[in-house]
């Protein structure tokens, strides 16, 4: 697998050489809020799942809201910050065909989403696959390595998946005609000490006999706003699935895996209005 800046750069923000920061082309806008991740206590995962006090989140859409339609596509990464060492990260979303709905909290988010719909997704999912065989899920077994102080694990112990519910202490507008006018301004009005999402974790996957329990609250510590460095310079890391299924072999079966060579050759037929965009990808 060759190296990738979205998965392999070290440190919380985005490289910036001469030529200038490498531009984000999904996911562009958003809020950022100062967060602590609260355990429940009452679980088996390690690491970063025992709790975190200073971490950061940062809600964004993937593409441009289509307010007629209505369409949203919202996600959220989170950077849980280690002694001595990278944050520890993830993304999350509903799906990156989006929402019928333009309350950012209208559904679940997850880090494993499902097969795209969309014929117009297919360079987004092509670029992914040069990186993974995966590009629906991210892992986490690096979150469960290293606690906050930066203690490596002597056992690892990570769920499959994390299923994202809104809390329900906020709810916006889900059209025009209720009143949306902008995510961004919606975010704004979190405050400090909301609880966002309880966080649930499905230990394998259902059809290995997986179940879900919920293991911590994500919290709020300052009010949610857009940022010029949240929105150009913050990095949030993907983890290969792969890192996961070397530990869990059992799991590959039922991981969803890319499909995209069969597509890309259709692509690449004559009269393929996606052709010009694929040979860019490949």
């Amino acid at each position: 697998m060759k190296q990738d800046p979205v998965f392999d750069t070290p440190g919380d923000e985005l490289a910036c050489p001469w030529t200038g920061c490498r531009a984000k082309t999904i996911h562009t806008n958003g809020n950022v809020a100062k967060i602590t991740w609260v355990s429940t206590g009452d679980h088996p995962y390690t690491g970063m799942f025992k709790g975190s006090d200073t971490g950061f989140a940062r809600l964004s859409v993937a593409k441009p809201p289509d307010t007629k339609t209505p369409n949203l596509a919202p996600g959220m990464g989170v950077k849980l910050l280690r002694d001595g060492m990278d944050s520890a990260d993830f993304v999350c979303m509903y799906g990156v065909d989006g929402q019928d709905d333009l309350n950012f909290f209208a559904n679940d988010f997850s880090n494993h989403i499902p097969d795209p719909k969309s014929i117009a997704l297919l360079p987004l999912e092509a670029r992914f696959a040069t990186a993974t065989n995966y590009i629906q899920t991210v892992a986490l077994s690096e979150m469960a390595s290293y606690t906050q102080d930066g203690t490596q694990e002597s056992e690892v112990n990570f769920p499959w998946s994390l299923r994202f519910a809104p809390s329900g202490q906020y709810n916006f507008p889900s059209t025009v005609a209720e009143g949306y006018t902008n995510f961004l301004d919606d975010l704004s009005t979190i405050t400090e000490g909301s609880v966002l999402y309880d966080v649930y974790a499905m230990d394998k996957p259902t059809e290995l006999g997986g179940t879900q329990m919920k293991v911590a609250q994500i919290i709020t510590q300052s009010e949610m706003t857009t940022s010029f460095w949240g929105d150009e310079k913050m990095f949030i890391r993907h983890q290969r699935m792969e890192d996961d299924l070397k530990i869990h072999p059992e799991w590959e079966p039922y991981t969803p895996k890319y499909k995209g060579l069969l597509v890309l050759e259709e692509a690449n037929e004559p009269g393929c209005p996606f052709a010009h965009l694929l040979q860019y990808l490949q």
